[in-house]
């Protein structure tokens, strides 16, 4: 019965998420329609004013904004793929990391009050499995981080995709915001065992459900926080 509940659980999530993804998708392409434009008439008026030191620089800086807006268009209509994908496929876990990030680029308070850092091995192995389910908790976690910093009006997070040998992978989250509270803390040192795991960190859980990892949680700076999953092939 417990597994069937997931099931019914995971199928519901996945139909809110691929709405959300799809609108997401629309709106992306509703800018890109008018942005093309923009962008194209810039390119035509540098042409025509390139002696003028003055109204290059502005025109160069409307073309830098454009591309800018071009990319966070890019990836909401990438982000209705991945939402809609319920086949399990080979993910390259450091492309997942940096298109989230990409996405949440869209989110005025992250861009202006966070700093968002994040690196990533072109040489990572693929895993196997649903990119939705990932992405929904690197979703998740970057909100969380978003909430968290909203008083202090700053924060920082960083995400690293890596691999230290051919046999494991792993996504490594860390911020510098104040710690969780020592009920948050307990859930997290319990590898999502605790019974309230499910309520205070659904995506966490779940992600753990489908995809069992060795997950490591430590304090390396007296505020901050930072959570390893570690996946063996």
């Amino acid at each position: 019965m417990k597994n069937e509940e997931k099931q019914i659980e995971a199928e519901s999530l996945q139909r809110r998420l691929a709405h959300i993804g799809r609108l997401s998708a629309g709106i992306g392409h509703n800018i890109m329609t008018p942005l093309s434009l923009i962008m194209m008439n810039a390119d035509l008026l540098t042409m025509k004013v390139k002696d003028n030191e003055s109204l290059l620089g502005y025109l160069n800086e409307i073309i830098h904004q454009a591309s800018l807006i071009s990319k966070i268009a890019e990836t909401m209509m990438w982000k209705v793929k991945v939402e809609e994908q319920s086949d399990p496929t080979s993910i390259q876990f450091g492309d997942l990391v940096q298109e989230s990030l990409n996405f949440w680029m869209g989110d005025m308070f992250f861009k202006h009050n966070l700093t968002k850092d994040f690196q990533v091995n072109p040489h990572t192995p693929t895993i196997h499995g649903v990119p939705n389910h990932f992405t929904s908790f690197i979703d998740e976690w970057v909100s969380s981080v978003i909430e968290r910093a909203r008083p202090l009006n700053k924060g920082k997070l960083g995400l690293k995709a890596d691999s230290n040998d051919q046999n494991q992978i792993f996504i490594q989250f860390e911020d510098d915001l104040p710690l969780p509270s020592d009920e948050h803390l307990k859930v997290l040192e319990s590898k999502c065992a605790h019974p309230q795991a499910k309520s205070l960190y659904p995506a966490l859980s779940r992600l753990l459900s489908l995809y069992p990892a060795e997950m490591e949680l430590s304090v390396p700076t007296g505020d901050g926080l930072r959570l390893r999953l570690t996946w063996f092939l």
